[in-house]
This record gives structure tokens, C-alpha cells and sequence, in this order.
């Protein structure tokens, strides 16, 4: 599955990026996939909702944990369509995108890994096949 509808630009790399205007890199533990504001956000695969609500850090969130100890969350939310234990399909709708901060709107999404070091993030073009660069 693909978070969104539609495919779209990867705004924001996972991994190391430098900052805009400063002189140091930080690390993007997701990708940010450019979307109008209130495009729906869709589930990639099956899964149980682990957390549905507001996120100091990541505003409304919406956190899908799936099988094989993956996690996908996803982001930067103007709306949160599911509630925690809900179970989801490909395609469950989530919620809706919201505002930018100052810039173009946009999904942010991750794919984690649970471990013992806790819940580590993944590239998300490695485990969601649709995001992978062609």
C-alpha cells in the first residue's frame, strides 16, 4: 500500500539531512510526502491502531502496529479518523493531512522496528515497497 492516494514528492530524505540555513545535519527518522492539506491519509497494510490522538512532537498522530514487529506512523494530521485497538486494512482511512509549518503541506511517515532497544526507525523505502525510488 502507499500512505496516501496518490503517489507524490518525497519532500524531506530519511536519514542524515543538512538544515536549511545552518551548518549541522539532523536526522530525519521518516520521510515527508508532499500532499494538499486534507488529502486522506491511508493505511499501507494490516494492523492494530497503537495510538490515535495529539502528539506533542508529532501533532495528531495516527500509530498502526503490524505483524513481524513493524510499526508505521503517520503524521502531521489535520483529523484522526481511528481509535486505539481499532483493527486496519490497506487503505483504512486515518485521517486527513494537515497544514504545513509555513510551507507546503505534507504526511510525515515512519516505519519503525521494535527491538530491544525499543521501537528503532527503518527507511521507509525499505519495508513499504510502493515508496521505493524507481
Amino acid at each position: 500500500g502507499y500512505p496516501l492516494p496518490n503517489r507524490t514528492d518525497v519532500i524531506v530524505n530519511y536519514g542524515w539531512q543538512p538544515t536549511p540555513n545552518q551548518d549541522r545535519l539532523v536526522f530525519n527518522t521518516g520521510i515527508a510526502l508532499a500532499a494538499e492539506e486534507t488529502t486522506p491519509v491511508l493505511a499501507v497494510g494490516a494492523g492494530t491502531v497503537a495510538f490515535a490522538g495529539n502528539d506533542r512532537e508529532y501533532g495528531n498522530l495516527v500509530v498502526v502496529n503490524h505483524e513481524r514487529g513493524l510499526q508505521t506512523r503517520y503524521a502531521n494530521l489535520s483529523t484522526v479518523e481511528v481509535e486505539v485497538g481499532q483493527s486496519v486494512q490497506q487503505g483504512t482511512f486515518l485521517g486527513q493531512v494537515g497544514p504545513g509549518e509555513g510551507e507546503a503541506s505534507f504526511l510525515f511517515f515512519e516505519v519503525r522496528l521494535n527491538s530491544e532497544r525499543g521501537w528503532v526507525a527503518q527507511d521507509p523505502q525499505d519495508h513499504v515497497p510502493s515508496l521505493a525510488l524507481r
